[in-house]
């Protein structure tokens, strides 16, 4: 081969495969399509959703293409450079990665089935214990679980493949490649909005649940990765400043002589969408409501944490998150103060009762660090106390509400008379949402009676 005909061969080898790497990637459309009708057919199996509008159908589309072109710009440059290696080798790779995004996406639909809230940098929240403890009490692993995830699988091999065989002409692979640049140096052009939607229910459904899931995991990895600069000009600490506390609480209380028990009640799954006025999903709770009339209640909070994991450090000690939760931190956690070892210090017996596993998100590591004195999980329950029911091949959470207030009225009979810091963290509202006695509570609600 002569020193002319070298590059003019590259180039035609180039251009053959970015015509092939451009059909793979429009063949993996498709598979994002049928991937939205499925997420939209297994939501409104579990929820009641919004009606399908013109508006939601294109901001639906609008990011199901957005995905599309990320991901065609993710794999661009090591599926080029390798098929200019091997061309066989770069398809294979590209349809190989396809294949994967499929089943993540999967994965993420059925997870968003089930709360109606995309996953995000959250997962790197948990251990794998953990991840695999939610997915076998949620819904477990079963025969018909993994048929979704055989059929795009397979979708994503053969689609991309079907596509390599149709035409394209020269001039529609550059337009593809151009729209493909433009969308990877602009991403917000094709990122939907929050405000540009009435509810964040009607965002989240809109929004493409793997474009989501990348979109928030860069930006963890980003927040991880990255160093803030240092000022060498900075000098002391000009943030330093002393604090004064005004008394806001007290005079809203009638404090007597003797020192009154505090209850936490911590109700999984249960949040502003369905509590208060104005809850979007309002009627759930009234004797909440109706008690938040009667009693300090705040409309705006700030949550620290999208899951359990960050209920605990906040709510008794308004502690750091830190890397991946506070409690995440395990032996590791700093010396710190809390409620718990605030009120030890002024007599009181504290407890923690809950009707789950107690090691889960280190809860156990925690309260032991706060010196709890009784600690009650799912082993402290005796067989006269039945489990929380579950669904299909998955496994229970634990004891259910009612037997967990009963165990620990039970243990609470036998204690002294100091005051004492209760904290409970129920489960009967947690997914998969299956009470005790569901059979008998459906006719009286319908009925409109209460429970």
């Amino acid at each position: 081969m002569t020193d002319q005909t070298a590059p003019r061969a590259a180039g035609l080898r180039l251009r053959a495969t970015a015509g092939d790497f451009a059909r793979t990637s429009l063949g993996f459309f498709p598979v994002v399509l049928l991937l939205r009708v499925y997420e939209r057919i297994v939501d409104g199996a579990s929820h009641a959703l919004p009606p399908m509008t013109a508006s939601y159908c294109i901001r639906a589309l609008e990011s199901d293409i957005a995905l599309t072109l990320w991901v065609a710009a993710a794999l661009a440059v090591p599926v080029l450079a390798l098929a200019q290696v091997s061309p066989k080798s770069g398809r294979v790779l590209h349809r190989l990665c396809l294949v994967v995004l499929a089943l993540v996406g999967v994965a993420l639909v059925q997870y968003f089935a089930v709360t109606l809230v995309p996953l995000g940098a959250d997962l790197f929240g948990y251990s794998w214990h953990d991840i695999r403890e939610t997915t076998m009490a949620s819904r477990g692993v079963s025969l018909l679980s993994l048929v979704p995830l055989a059929f795009f699988a397979a979708a994503a091999w053969f689609m991309p493949w079907l596509a390599l065989r149709l035409p394209m002409p020269r001039a529609a692979g550059l337009a593809f490649g151009a729209v493909v640049i433009v969308a990877a140096g602009f991403p917000s052009v094709l990122t939907l909005s929050a405000g540009s939607f009435a509810s964040d229910t009607d965002y989240y459904l809109a929004d493409n649940k793997t474009s989501w899931f990348v979109r928030r995991t860069a930006g963890y990895l980003a927040s991880r990765w990255s160093a803030a600069p240092v000022d060498v000009s900075l000098t002391g600490y000009p943030l330093m400043h002393r604090a004064t506390y005004d008394d806001v609480l007290g005079p809203r209380m009638t404090l007597a002589a003797q020192k009154p028990n505090i209850v936490f009640v911590i109700v999984e799954g249960l949040g502003r969408d369905f509590t208060g006025p104005g809850a979007e999903y309002g009627g759930f709770t009234p004797f909440l409501d109706s008690l938040a009339d009667r009693s300090l209640s705040w409309d705006n909070f700030l949550s620290t944490s999208g899951r359990t994991f960050g209920i605990l450090p906040s709510l008794l000690g308004s502690l750091p998150f830190g890397p991946s939760g506070f409690m995440e931190l395990g032996a590791k956690m700093p010396s710190h103060a809390s409620l718990v070892t605030l009120l030890k210090a002024q007599g009181y017996a504290t407890s923690y009762f809950t009707g789950t596993n107690g090691h889960y998100d280190n809860i156990d590591v925690f309260m032991e660090r706060q010196g709890v004195d009784r600690f009650v999980d799912e082993s402290g329950f005796s067989p006269a106390y039945a489990k929380q029911p579950s669904e299909g091949g998955s496994e229970s959470w634990g004891y259910p509400d009612d037997a967990l207030f009963r165990r620990s009225l039970e243990l609470i009979g036998t204690s002294s008379r100091a005051p004492r810091l209760d904290v409970y963290l129920t489960i009967t509202t947690h997914e998969p949402f299956i009470p005790p006695r569901a059979a008998e509570y459906k006719p009286r609600s319908s009925a409109g009676s209460p429970p």
